[in-house]
């Protein structure tokens, strides 16, 4: 189960005891769509080294035309692709 997805459930668990009206739990999906920001590779910066590519624990990036590229459906915005990139060619945006 993606990372989105299990906070998805909790939001609705944590509704259903609380008795949370339907419009606040419409509303934090909405925020948690929108704060989530999936990473964004600079295909000029980026050399094809596959760094990030193993240490996604979310399985997000692959290698496009020797470019990293980030599935932006998969990504949980963890940020660690930002710090093992030697040449800082990823970012949150």
């Amino acid at each position: 189960m993606p990372f989105f997805k299990k906070r998805q459930f909790a939001i609705v668990i944590f509704s259903f005891f609380c008795n949370t009206p339907n419009f606040v739990i419409n509303f934090l999906f909405f925020f948690e769509r929108i704060l989530l920001m999936p990473a964004q590779v600079n295909k000029d910066k980026c050399t094809g080294c596959e760094s990030c590519v193993p240490e996604c624990p979310s399985e997000a990036i692959k290698m496009v035309d020797e470019k990293a590229e980030v599935d932006s459906e998969k990504c949980i915005d963890c940020g660690v692709c930002i710090d093992v990139c030697p040449v800082e060619a990823i970012s949150l945006e």
